[in-house]
């Protein structure tokens, strides 16, 4: 009679306890269908953003990026249906494609020679900068927001280049999937979106319409916020003006010796040189050539001013990154972030 008291107690302990863990899966399910619900109409009115005013699809992005974050399970889901990580950054798919790289005049600055490249494998590329909200995420021991950046949707500025591998590195980790900043190929590529050479801007050579693509030209005394003006054709914002752009190759006058009558496949530039690369002119270039497809400078440069409250230094200098297709592992995401030591 006590054991079957004893068993009767352990039987209703046992049911009581199965009670709770449906009721609590039950609970999470309920709570997982409802997200996912919240989460599809957030994708669908993102899929694509130029259809969409700026002010409902940017926030949308940043409410899935949490989602994301806060469900693993939804994190793939998010991404195949949006192009969202989860830290809110939105992604178009470029494919591969075969373009003229640089332009076909003697350039500022620095000379290089026009010439085709191919790109044989697609690519994720952020429709827009780096911005402080986005960088804060991964570091929020820094304080990402600076005089020349103030704005939390701004670019992230005054970074060193192991800063920003370091970012890139950390974010590949988290995601699973291998994040860098793009080559300089894929730079002008995607700044080009389908325009070819001669043309200098994403629109073609009208210098009239540039103010509705790009901040440039003196028109602000600090970094804009992101996706504020017109994309281009294949959906990115900022390639013109706004914050310098920071690309993976190391800086050569010559794209490497890269000639006129070849064609250069995936190209990445030296194995080294004393300077890296930026790209796209700023929001305080005087003059706006510096925002050309085309035009490109060597960093790190003199901590100088050209004249007071401009900056010349790394306060003008932001990134966005791309994503590769194939899947990363968690012992090759590494790759994606190099710091100068391991790129000598």
């Amino acid at each position: 009679m006590i054991q079957d008291s004893v068993l009767n107690r352990a039987a209703r302990a046992i049911c009581a306890f199965c009670a709770a863990s449906l009721l609590s899966g039950c609970a999470r399910e309920t709570g997982d269908c409802q997200a996912g619900a919240e989460a599809r109409e957030l994708c669908r009115l993102i899929q694509d953003a130029r259809s969409v005013d700026r002010e409902a699809w940017f926030p949308a992005a940043r409410e899935l990026g949490r989602k994301a974050a806060a469900n693993p399970g939804l994190r793939d889901r998010i991404w195949a249906e949006a192009g969202v990580n989860s830290l809110g950054m939105k992604f178009v798919r470029i494919e591969p494609g075969e373009f003229v790289m640089g332009p076909p005049y003697q350039a500022l600055l620095w000379p290089r020679e026009a010439h085709r490249v191919r790109l044989t494998r697609p690519f994720y590329i952020c429709v827009t900068e780096t911005t402080n909200e986005q960088y804060a995420v991964l570091r929020p021991d820094r304080k990402a927001e600076s005089r020349f950046s103030p704005d939390p949707e701004s670019p992230v500025v005054d970074l060193s280049w192991d800063d920003v591998q370091a970012f890139c590195r950390d974010l590949s980790y988290r995601e699973g999937a291998v994040y860098r900043l793009p080559t300089e190929a894929e730079w002008e590529y995607v700044c080009r979106a389908g325009m070819p050479s001669p043309h200098l801007f994403c629109f073609g050579d009208d210098f009239s319409i540039l103010p509705e693509y790009a901040w440039c030209g003196g028109r602000r005394s600090s970094a804009a916020p992101v996706a504020l003006l017109k994309a281009n054709a294949w959906g990115v914002y900022d390639m013109h003006g706004n914050a310098l752009e920071l690309v993976q190759d190391w800086f050569s006058t010559d794209f490497n010796g890269a000639k006129a009558d070849a064609v250069a496949v995936d190209p990445e530039g030296p194995s080294h040189s004393f300077n890296h690369t930026l790209r796209g002119g700023e929001w305080c270039s005087p003059d706006v050539r510096y925002c050309e497809c085309a035009a490109r400078m060597p960093w790190p440069l003199l901590e100088l001013r050209l004249y007071r409250d401009v900056p010349l230094g790394r306060e003008r200098i932001g990134f966005r990154i791309v994503r590769d297709c194939e899947t990363a592992t968690t012992q090759n995401a590494p790759q994606a972030g190099k710091t100068h030591e391991q790129t000598r």
